[in-house]
């Protein structure tokens, strides 16, 4: 009902619910859709109803908005259009005209068959994902539109409204859950992203920006919600040769994706259990789940064995620590996985995965809480590790000490309470591509450079996620210093990626060369 002064007067919206109700720039006219599907024009010093329109959209109406000369009044529906209403006059009476629609969804409408004893109908059935839920017109009276599944559609600016007669409909995707993995493709410039809804993004490192959401080819993005996985997104990582994106997440399946963001459907695994980190080398592949190792050809995306590898423990026994963080060498030779135990644990491949995996050693003596983090240099010789406060780094190409007790450990680079400034849990350790500077982020919102040839030195940047830092990676950008002599100089920056669901790019080197 429309309440003047306190005292209920006629019905205006018919059943359901007033979804929104706004004021013209200039105060005079007030309109509101509601899940009726009609739309009402007020005055907007009594409240009179002045204009209706019913059915005028197909399914509920969940926002509206003014343009900047309140000429103009811009609706959103479930029914996944946009529609544009003039504010006329008629025998000196304000009414409402449709005078454009537009579907801000570039899908098609899947098709919904009834059948009864006598007749067959086929209807439209607008996707979830494409309910657009609000609308607003920005600069220069440009109309957008959020819809369900969380992109952005900006439609070129109405032509009554001084737009062109035709215009490219923009989509602008991303995330609006917490990103839980991240990996970087350095020789296609792009990188992935998963977040904790089962979405997957593609983004190009030149401009930052998101290029599209990964889904499935088939009728598994009926709905358009973009979700390549059911669940949670738990690791990503890229096969160099081919750039195949392999995911994996809680809902227990392995997916690959190639550079143009298509799944490639017969290639999707079935995991035998939970995946909680994966790592690439060359031409292998290891997953890392909760109750072992999975060993998947790189180039094909086939598991090399249907039963998991158990993680040995010291003299052959069985395994006695729960795997936390894995990564793998280029050469395919030599796995690493960081447990609860403080330990990490290093295990030969053979027969390129085919036999059972067997512990070479175990690094016992860097950490003194559980490694949550992993990763080799570039030039394959060190190995970086990380706990809820230390940052560790081992040299894998020196010899053991004799007099070390553990001769099973290499001496450290950087030994435990050197670099102990995170205060929660590490997350996340990216090496820079020559292999001096090592960069960690974690739960505690921040994110440290270290210099291994200046180890009391750091860089540190404060706040740079919001409920934690989840991903990180350095990549070269070339750019053009002068045009005469076309003279690149090489950049490097710093992605990370967090809870908050952005993606940032930190030009770092000007800082690398102060602090160092």
């Amino acid at each position: 009902k429309r309440i003047v002064d306190g005292t209920p007067s006629e019905d205006c919206h018919t059943k359901n619910a007033v979804t929104c109700v706004r004021y013209n720039h200039s105060g005079s006219h007030v309109v509101s859709v509601g899940s009726d599907k009609s739309i009402h024009l007020y005055d907007g010093k009594t409240l009179q109803n002045l204009d209706s329109l019913t059915n005028a959209h197909d399914g509920t109406i969940y926002s509206c908005s003014w343009s900047s000369d309140d000429h103009y009044v811009m609706t959103c529906s479930a029914d996944g259009t946009m529609k544009l209403f003039q504010i006329g006059q008629q025998d000196d009476h304000p009414t409402l005209k449709l005078v454009q629609t537009a579907h801000a969804v570039l899908d098609q409408p899947h098709t919904k068959t009834t059948t009864t004893t006598t007749t067959t109908t086929t209807t439209a059935k607008v996707p979830i994902g494409a309910m657009q839920m609000g609308c607003a017109f920005t600069k220069d009276d440009v109309p957008v539109s959020v819809s369900l599944n969380g992109q952005i559609t900006i439609l070129p600016q109405p032509p009554i409204c001084g737009g062109p007669e035709q215009g490219l409909i923009q989509v602008l995707t991303g995330h609006t859950a917490p990103m839980a993995a991240f990996v970087m493709d350095h020789t296609r410039q792009l990188a992935y992203t998963g977040d904790t809804d089962g979405i997957v993004c593609q983004w190009d490192l030149q401009t930052g920006r998101p290029l599209q959401r990964i889904h499935a080819t088939n009728n598994n993005n009926h709905d358009l919600m973009g979700k390549l996985h059911k669940g949670s997104i738990s690791c990503l990582t890229i096969v160099p040769t081919t750039g195949h994106l392999f995911s994996a997440g809680w809902d227990d399946t392995l997916r690959i994706s190639n550079s143009q963001g298509k799944i490639i459907e017969p290639l999707a695994q079935k995991l035998q259990a939970q995946p909680n980190a994966m790592s690439t080398g060359t031409t292998l592949t290891v997953i890392m789940t909760v109750e072992g190792l999975l060993l998947v050809n790189a180039l094909d995306g086939t598991l090399i064995s249907d039963t998991l590898h158990s993680l040995q423990g010291e003299g052959g026994g069985p395994q006695h620590y729960n795997p936390l963080c894995v990564c793998i060498t280029r050469d395919d030779s030599t796995i690493y996985v960081g447990g609860d135990d403080c330990q990490i644990h290093v295990y030969h491949v053979q027969d390129g995965g085919k036999s059972p995996l067997t512990l070479l050693k175990v690094y016992s003596n860097l950490h003194l809480k559980p490694i949550h983090a992993i990763s080799i240099s570039p030039d394959q010789t060190k190995l970086a590790s990380a706990d809820v406060r230390d940052v560790c780094v081992t040299d894998l190409c020196a010899s053991c000490d004799d007099d070390n007790d553990d001769t099973t450990t290499p001496p450290p680079l950087v030994g435990k309470g050197r670099w102990c400034f995170h205060t929660q849990r590490i997350t996340c350790l990216a090496w820079h591509p020559h292999g001096t500077y090592l960069a960690s982020g974690g739960l505690d919102d921040q994110i440290f450079i270290w210099n291994l040839h200046q180890k009391m030195k750091r860089i540190h940047y404060k706040l740079a996620h919001r409920g934690g830092v989840t991903g990180l990676a350095f990549w070269q950008s070339s750019t053009t210093t002068t045009a005469n002599t076309n003279t690149n100089t090489t950049v490097v920056k710093l992605v990370s990626v967090g809870a908050d669901s952005c993606f940032v790019t930190w030009d770092v080197q000007q800082d690398m060369d102060k602090k160092f």
